[in-house]
């Protein structure tokens, strides 16, 4: 028992400490113009694969060259205003947002914040089964893996820790939860609520799939109840990330059977495919996304704030990708929006991309 605590504490430093060599963070871009209105926002969500060692090796590389691409693309005006990441526990991960050139981080809880509940969240039976060799009876040695960079400011930030005890396999080594981040717009008076969460994955937990299922259904419905407390019914917002769907159909009973995380919500891909606005070259790996229901973008629009999506681009593709840089696909969703303008933030004096 002692050895199997030694192993996860190693872990956890080998987490802080990252690969040598990281390249030199490039000077951050002038600040947006928060007096000019905007009329289109570019979203991307994005599982990097920012797993220490032995679950993934050598990804110091990619980590590097998804930042780069970032700042590529915001040299060429099409990069996302908002970024979310899961499996960015690494730190060569969290720093891909200053490489991209991204002002305004966000990160996720902590290994220490994660609840010890007075009863077991999902039962006796299922806490007695809790394997020592998967970690799941020691607590979470890593971080939440979340992360959210923004070119405008991040108002107020609020994060759930899935507690100990809600987890399967070796998912629970991770303080998983959900990231909340209240952002301003320029120009616009109603702050836009940003949410990413990562839930239990499947065959990965390496535990049974019923005994993962289960933590899936009760961190789905913590990540429902969450959002829809957190974030008024009235407001505009967007939950994207992970969900580990993965096509299995049990998972998408218990989505389909507890609903979307917002009230009045959209499926961002699905009613893109839907209109066909997705480039030649993205298609089929946008279809492949909507149909696993994995990495997810739900909207709403709010009272003061309308979101409309207009177009899908896969700037890190995953099957259409000689060399992809995770194994999953970072899936950017163009909306179009409108709204109340902030008077105090100075009238509009054109139309911009931002």
């Amino acid at each position: 028992m002692a050895f199997h605590r030694i192993a996860w504490l190693c872990l956890a430093l080998a987490v802080c400490a990252g690969e040598p060599g990281s390249p030199p963070l490039p000077p951050l871009p002038p600040a947006a113009d928060m007096t000019r209105d905007i009329s289109e926002l570019r979203v991307m969500s994005y599982n990097v694969k920012g797993l220490p060692w032995p679950f993934a090796v050598q990804r110091k590389a990619a980590l590097d060259a998804i930042g780069m691409r970032l700042a590529a693309m915001r040299k060429a005006d099409g990069h996302p205003q908002i970024v979310v990441l899961q499996e960015a526990f690494l730190d060569d991960a969290k720093r891909i947002g200053r490489l991209g050139g991204y002002r305004h981080l966000a990160f996720g809880a902590g290994p220490a914040t994660a609840a010890i509940l007075p009863a077991p969240p999902i039962g006796g039976r299922y806490a007695s089964q809790a394997s020592w060799l998967k970690g799941e009876d020691f607590g979470p040695v890593l971080d939440s893996g979340l992360a959210l960079f923004s070119d405008y400011p991040i108002e107020r930030i609020e994060r759930l820790t899935f507690p100990q005890g809600a987890c399967a396999g070796y998912d629970c080594l991770a303080s998983k939860g959900v990231l909340i981040a209240w952002i301003r717009l320029p120009g616009r008076r109603e702050p836009l609520a940003v949410a990413t969460t990562h839930l239990n994955s499947l065959n990965s937990s390496g535990v049974p799939e019923a005994r993962s299922n289960a933590a899936f259904a009760w961190q789905y419905g913590s990540l429902h109840a969450f959002a829809r407390s957190r974030i008024g019914g009235d407001h505009a917002a967007i939950v994207a990330g992970d969900f580990n769907l993965g096509g299995d159909v049990q998972r998408f009973a218990t989505a389909d059977r507890i609903g979307a995380p917002l009230s009045r919500a959209h499926d961002a891909v699905g009613e893109t495919l839907a209109r066909d606005a997705v480039a030649m070259a993205d298609r089929a790996e946008a279809r492949a996304v909507s149909a696993r229901r994995t990495d997810r973008q739900y909207y709403r629009s709010g009272r003061g704030l309308t979101l409309q999506p207009t177009g899908i681009e896969i700037p890190f593709p995953m099957t259409g990708a000689a060399r992809p840089l995770s194994d999953h696909p970072g899936v950017m969703v163009g909306y179009a929006i409108d709204g109340s303008i902030d008077e105090h933030a100075g009238k509009p004096a054109s139309r911009s991309r931002g």
